[in-house]
């Protein structure tokens, strides 16, 4: 074979033909966000201390073959009870995930995972000759037991990885779902923990479950929240002899000397080094709310970096980023890029950058940034759904229900719709157009099931009109969906084509006015219902008043909000009135 061979012309396995090594761009730049690394270094204390157990070490001889000092500090690091022979210490939790796929997977066997999640996972699976398959998450990227037990039945895997808090999203997995899927069944099923103490209740780990389900392993890392990403320290939990099965597969003197030292030291510090996470817990929370202030969706995150977006061409977003100085990670969904949370220099860096870059693209902010002493707790932002049905101011409907506080997705897909904590029904147009619509998508029949269930549906502009009975455009009569009584008709001395400015007149103990009486909003429209026949008693009506004309400019009934105007372009009032529909959102919501 002659010197200058290629990697085409080797005798690869067939799986690793066309393969690329795994790696995030390690780049030479001002502000490095991309691969989720804890930006606070150890203090000089600490590094000193490294430094007098590093120089301790013996190098001319073999480390302790079963790292039993690591072992015992990591098992009252994490408490419960937990003793040495039940904890496993690895060159990071990649190679933790690697001895476990060599013990329990191999020829023959499949791991299943959840999509999107960890990207190294599929690797895992390649080089240990394990078969991968995937299941997707929900919409809102959680999982349910349902889910999960449902395919395991159907692939039959011999090892389930569940990722919690998850990567890239940042989501999270009850305890209670973990809990359900052990007790449904044997295989061996995999929590990674890698960002467990970033989380907003960092007791609510699978290592509470180990006493009880002897198939649950916990895998954690060092790399994350110790700052220790160079030291390369990954360990589990688990029963004596998931343990005993990693130690069968390990090569002989695994873990150094020199790593065993500098965890050692790292765990003796643990309490310094925590208090570190409070700040990037706290820079996380900061993102969530500043990302949709600043014209993009962001998904709710329990780790230490938070999933942003969605772009048609993330890649150019990512590069107008690199070009500013700002790495951050392209990965995961299509469309969505990932940041870390930084000090708080690099962040500020960032959301300048991000600022810039979004106005090279011409995405505005939303009309009404939330106010800090609004803002609602990341914890309890509440989930909405936009239906998409053709209709409706919808983008700027997203980004204004971003600004006050919730996590927004665009959809048609009714089962997606129906689970949100909130439905929005936008509309701009004719009431038939806008009908026929939402019939193509099943909206009726969405909206009729999420009222008869108790769960919100805002209505706005024709998405108001359309909850009526009845349209009459031009003499044409056109039934609604009917959950209003009235008639949508043709406004008298409305100047076409729309009529601007009003203001309304809503009753008292209205919580959709809270804050805002006497404020004026945007109409854009020439019809209305002037009067409701037969209102139910516990609705609450509020009036609008154009040229002598009458009609109602919203209704607040049990779950059902609607409005004639548009909130998202009503400046602040608008804004005011979105954010106290939110509020009615995460105050009925269950803490996670």
């Amino acid at each position: 074979m002659r010197a200058d061979v290629t990697l085409a012309e080797l005798p690869l396995r067939p799986e690793l033909v066309g393969e690329e090594p795994y790696g995030a761009p390690q780049l030479d730049v001002p502000v490095r966000l991309n691969v989720n690394e804890n930006p606070y270094p150890p203090s000089a204390q600490v590094q000193a201390e490294i430094c007098e157990a590093l120089g301790a070490s013996a190098l001319n001889r073999y480390p302790d073959r079963e790292a039993i000092a690591l072992r015992t500090a990591l098992a009252g690091y994490l408490g419960h009870g937990l003793t040495p022979d039940r904890i496993w210490v690895a060159n990071g939790s990649n190679e933790v995930m690697t001895h476990l796929l060599q013990a329990f997977g191999g020829p023959g066997r499949t791991v299943l995972s959840f999509t999107p999640t960890y990207s190294m996972y599929p690797e895992y699976a390649r080089n240990t000759h394990t078969a991968y398959v995937t299941v997707p998450r929900a919409a809102d990227f959680t999982l349910d037991a349902a889910t999960v037990l449902a395919a395991i039945a159907e692939h039959r895997p011999d090892i389930v990885v569940i990722t919690t808090p998850n990567n890239p999203t940042g989501t999270t997995t009850p305890l209670a779902v973990i809990e359900e899927v052990l007790a449904g069944t044997d295989v061996i099923v995999v929590v990674d923990e890698a960002y467990q103490e970033f989380a907003r209740h960092p007791e609510r780990t699978a290592v509470t479950l180990l006493d009880r389900f002897g198939n649950l392993v916990v895998s954690r890392t060092m790399s994350k929240a110790f700052a220790l990403a160079g030291g390369r320290v990954g360990y589990l939990a688990a029963a004596p002899a998931i343990v005993d099965a990693c130690r069968i597969v390990r090569l002989p003197y695994h873990l150094s000397a020199q790593t065993q030292a500098v965890a050692e030291v790292a765990l003796r510090h643990a309490s310094e080094l925590l208090h570190k996470v409070d700040e990037l817990r706290a820079t996380r929370d900061e993102m969530l709310v500043r990302l949709p202030q600043l014209g993009v969706e962001v998904i709710d995150s329990d780790a230490n970096f938070c999933l942003f977006g969605p772009f048609a061409d993330r890649h150019d977003v990512w590069q107008r980023l690199l070009t500013r100085g700002v790495l951050v990670r392209e990965t995961g969904p299509a469309g969505w890029l990932r940041v870390t949370a930084g000090t708080p220099a690099e962040t500020q860096a960032f959301y300048d950058a991000l600022a810039e870059v979004l106005d090279e693209l011409e995405v505005a902010p939303p009309p009404t940034p939330l106010p800090e002493e609004v803002a609602l707790r990341p914890s309890r932002r509440a989930r909405v759904a936009v239906l998409d049905y053709g209709s409706g101011n919808l983008h700027s409907v997203t980004r204004a229900l971003a600004a006050a506080g919730a996590d927004v997705e665009l959809t048609a897909d009714p089962d997606i719709a129906f689970a949100a904590d909130g439905l929005v029904v936008p509309g701009v147009g004719a009431f038939s157009a806008c009908m026929d619509g939402l019939v193509s998508v099943d909206g009726p029949q969405l909206i009729v099931r999420r009222l008869e269930a108790g769960k919100p549906v805002l209505g706005i502009c024709v998405g108001h009109q359309v909850l009526f009975g009845l349209g009459v455009e031009h003499g044409v009569s056109r039934p609604g969906v009917g959950v209003l009584p009235g008639v949508v008709a043709e406004l008298d001395a409305v100047p076409l084509p729309h009529m601007g400015w009003n203001t309304v007149s809503p009753p008292a103990g209205s919580a959709m006015f809270a804050g805002i009486e006497g404020e004026r909003f945007y109409f854009v429209h020439s019809y209305g219902v002037r009067e409701v026949p037969d209102a139910p008693t516990d609705a609450r009506i509020t009036w609008a008043e154009h040229g002598g004309d009458r009609f109602i400019a919203a209704v607040e009934q049990g779950p059902l909000w609607s409005t004639q105007f548009h909130p998202e372009k009503s400046g602040d009032a608008g804004g005011r009135l979105l954010r106290n529909w939110v509020q009615t959102l995460t105050s009925s919501r269950k803490e996670p």
